[in-house]
């Protein structure tokens, strides 16, 4: 009986599985792990079909959902974290991989999806990309509380630096300066076209600064001039009042 139970649960919940999703695994409390085959989404992640309850579609690379307004249980975050060993972790990963044209870094350490947080507003993104290389990505976060105009940069392992739009600098903390590669890769995306006439992706990401800020620190929103682009060669550490 209790055999049959759970082949019928399964049955059910493969039924509501979307139709780019093939099954990746069973957890050994019952629950369906899937991924997207050929996803048009570019942000690699995995669905997770609890016992009961509507999926969550979790992102691979920090620990947090794919769509706004969306949570998971503690008790499923906990048996999600446990099933994600080291083994079923690489295994994911390279399903992913195998299925996607978006590649994820075998080297990404496991997320903590204990401390699953729902997605921030991310504007502009942009894929950074140096010699057909991708290194990372580049966004304005519309929930940023820190006033100072930056952008964030995410590497393929999943760790983030902020970066000034008025200066070559970081913002604190700074978890490792960008490689020389990663500078020229930074550069040539900010100088690359937006996607509208005469607008660099520089240019748009501080036009949507004053946008969401509701500022004119650009002289954007009179038709001033641009604030022109640094020279993120020379990216470095902001020198703080005690140096």
């Amino acid at each position: 009986m209790l055999k049959s139970a759970v082949r019928r649960i399964r049955r059910e919940r493969s039924l509501k599985m979307e139709h780019n999703e093939v099954l990746f695994d069973y957890t050994g409390t019952g629950e369906m792990i899937c991924i997207c085959d050929h996803c048009e989404c570019e942000t690699p992640h995995f669905a997770w079909y609890p016992r009961f309850g509507e999926p969550v579609r979790l992102m691979l690379e920090k620990a947090m959902t794919l769509e706004p307004c969306t949570n998971m249980e503690l008790r499923d975050r906990f048996r999600l974290q446990r099933y994600l060993s080291f083994y079923n972790w690489h295994r994911l990963i390279n399903a992913w991989n195998d299925h996607n044209r978006t590649q994820v870094s075998p080297k990404l350490h496991i997320p903590r999806y204990i401390d699953l947080m729902t997605p921030k507003h991310c504007f502009c993104r942009n894929k950074v990309f140096h010699r057909e290389t991708l290194w990372g990505e580049i966004w304005l976060d519309g929930d940023d509380e820190d006033e100072r105009p930056h952008f964030h940069y995410r590497r393929e392992n999943g760790t983030e630096e902020m970066i000034t739009l008025t200066g070559a600098h970081y913002l604190e903390p700074v978890r490792a300066e960008l490689s020389r590669a990663e500078r020229a890769a930074l550069a040539e995306t900010l100088r690359s076209p937006s996607g509208k006439p005469d607008e660099t992706v520089y240019e748009s990401m501080c036009i949507l600064w004053d946008m969401l800020n509701d500022s004119s620190f650009f002289g954007t929103a009179d038709g001033g001039d641009l604030f022109p682009m640094p020279d993120y060669m020379k990216l470095k550490k902001a020198r703080s009042n005690h140096d």
